[in-house]
């Protein structure tokens, strides 16, 4: 992994093709709410945003394969531009999950305040589901197959490997819907670091439905999370009043599976 330095900020690279062309900045040196965490992703450089579930994956094992001291806080919470839209169809429930880097099109991205403020005031964030950019991102979700029916459970405990050794966290389609391809990578890597599972959060129909009260005209939203690495935790659940470190990303490579 290289470092250069652009506007008095480090800009790290990592040492894969998918990212050959991306550019990490520094972590932000304590956990930031929402509108905070998007406004020191993109203040570094034109371009920057924050970064992805699967960009906040890549960057930690980059950053612990080099050790303790080049961490820069990839081991804790991290906030992502990963979106997780709730919705009801036909009477099943489902998760949309986005993650374009377009600033005015990505939903969590375009409406910090209003989010976060909804979350903090209401503890939910109830979008009419013919908001523009709700139907925007939930059309993107299904052209990229990131639309996974819901059932119920709101905790999953999911082995990285099964008792033959095949791949139990990589093959769960929440999983692959959120982070795509770096999901075998992330738990070849924390296969490496002793651990044998991760934990999924999520929003269950019973809550979506009891709890937030949401019906077929509106959707709720959430950010995915990639918890504090010794929690060998990710989650869709967690409120944008909630805060974690932020990183932005410049040139952002598509999702990829």
């Amino acid at each position: 992994m290289a470092q250069t330095t652009a506007l008095q900020t480090v800009e790290y690279r990592i040492d894969d093709v998918r990212f050959a062309d991306t550019r990490f900045t520094a972590s932000s040196p304590q956990t930031l709410n929402w509108p905070d965490s998007v406004e020191y992703a993109t203040r570094h450089a034109s371009g920057t945003v924050l970064q992805s579930a699967a960009e906040a994956i890549a960057m930690r094992i980059a950053l612990e394969r080099k050790g303790p001291a080049a961490r820069d806080h990839s081991e804790e919470a991290q906030t992502t531009r990963t979106t997780t839209v709730y919705f009801q169809e036909n009477n099943r429930w489902y998760a949309a999950f986005d993650d374009i880097a377009d600033p005015e099109q990505n939903l969590l991205l375009a409406r910090p305040i209003d989010g976060c403020r909804a979350h903090m005031n209401y503890g939910k964030w109830r979008v009419p589901r013919q908001d523009y950019l709700v139907q925007e991102t939930i059309q993107r979700a299904g052209r990229g197959q990131r639309i996974v029916e819901l059932h119920g459970a709101s905790f999953l405990e999911l082995r990285l490997i099964d008792r033959d050794e095949n791949p139990c966290f990589a093959g769960h389609p929440l999983i692959d819907a959120m982070v795509g391809d770096m999901a075998g990578r992330y738990a070849t890597f924390l296969l490496e670091q002793g651990y044998v599972r991760m934990h999924l959060h999520l929003l269950p129909p019973d809550v979506l439905e009891h709890e937030l009260r949401l019906d077929s005209n509106h959707v709720e939203v959430r950010p995915v999370r990639i918890e504090r690495i010794s929690s060998y935790s990710i989650g869709a659940r967690c409120p944008l009043s909630a805060a974690g470190y932020a990183r932005g990303v410049r040139d952002a490579p598509a999702f990829s599976r």
